[in-house]
């Protein structure tokens, strides 16, 4: 933190005074959409920070109706030097290409990338000053990430999310492919990473694209860092855009999602996750369809689970204690 861009000690951002030709270190992309209850809590969390540093804040909003743009059109209004806005005046989800009034936003010229959702925020001050700190002092590793606490409707936190690994000290824990292989260690909402690890080309040849192919591509070139700290609250409502999805939906998506990840990758990794998604939808609906229509509908599911199985990998994991598996693969 020698260089130019470093103050002394951390400072809230609110309160720093950059130049313009300076360039932030990190960039915060904030993804929106009828965020209005929650998208002030997000950004008092991105304003909250402190760091030596310089940061930016890129909010996208996707054409909200609910107020979301206005109060973030106020935010930006009231910190220019720190908050760049989007506002699509016509929702773009979904759309490819883009309508002819999609407005491009700025791209982001931090050294390092931290996302967080609308709907989500950080509570930890120090935040992006520890991430950052770790990961300019280990060029060997890709992505920083750490723990969080999950919101109801009500506003009750329900659970805290604090990953343990074996051999791991007060500050967190190394990890590999090997060790996110079955499951995922946080939320995107914790997550900072080296910006251009992977290929914007890369994510962009995905048709399921999702935050999980940033981690996994990013995980390949290099290690990650789970810090034992709790980072941020992850919000669980019906708004949600994955929260409002039927559990069919969800299962099915999570299958076509994995299922494209291992067909371009074919690695152990994709494997595992495409294995795990496709027993999830076909466990869930041999439950719910007669039997009658049961081989019609799961004939191609129960397929790629017979074809992606590995017997020494998952029968100690799966039949060991089969109704404990089932639960924690729905829990995913």
């Amino acid at each position: 933190m020698s260089e130019k861009y470093a103050l002394h000690y951390p400072v809230q951002i609110t309160n720093h005074l950059w130049k313009e030709d300076f360039e932030p270190k990190v960039s915060i992309l904030c993804r929106t959409y009828m965020h209005q209850p929650f998208i002030r809590d997000a950004i008092e969390g991105f304003l909250m920070q402190k760091t030596t540093f310089k940061v930016e804040i890129l909010i996208h909003d996707d054409a909200s109706t609910d107020g979301t743009a206005e109060i973030i059109t106020e935010y930006a209004a009231k910190y220019p030097q720190l908050i760049k806005a989007t506002c699509q005046v016509e929702n773009q989800y979904r759309k490819k290409p883009k309508t002819d009034k999609y407005i491009q936003p700025p791209a982001p010229r931090g050294k390092y990338i931290a996302k967080c959702e609308g709907d989500d925020y950080w509570t930890f001050s120090l935040k992006l000053q520890t991430q950052i700190e770790f990961l300019e002092s280990h060029p060997e590793y890709t992505l920083s990430c750490g723990g969080y606490q999950t919101m109801d409707e009500n506003g009750r936190i329900i659970r805290t999310d604090l990953k343990k690994f074996p051999g791991m000290d007060e500050k967190g824990f190394t990890f590999t492919l090997k060790e996110m292989t079955g499951h995922w260690l946080t939320k995107t909402l914790t997550i900072v990473y080296r910006k251009g690890i992977p290929e914007l080309k890369t994510i962009s040849s995905y048709k399921y694209r999702r935050d999980v192919h940033v981690a996994y591509h990013l995980i390949k070139k290099g290690k990650g860092f789970y810090h034992n700290i709790v980072f941020g609250v992850y919000r669980v409502h019906k708004g949600g855009v994955f929260s409002s999805l039927t559990k069919t939906d969800k299962l099915d998506l999570r299958y076509r999602i994995y299922e494209e990840l291992y067909l371009k990758n074919q690695d152990e990794y994709t494997r595992a996750l495409f294995f795990n998604a496709a027993l999830s939808l076909l466990t869930f609906k041999i439950t719910r369809i007669s039997r009658r229509n049961y081989f019609k509908e799961n004939t191609k599911i129960l397929l790629v689970c017979i074809k992606t199985f590995r017997f020494r990998k998952d029968y100690h994991r799966f039949f060991k204690n089969p109704v404990r598996v089932i639960k924690t693969l729905f829990e995913q």
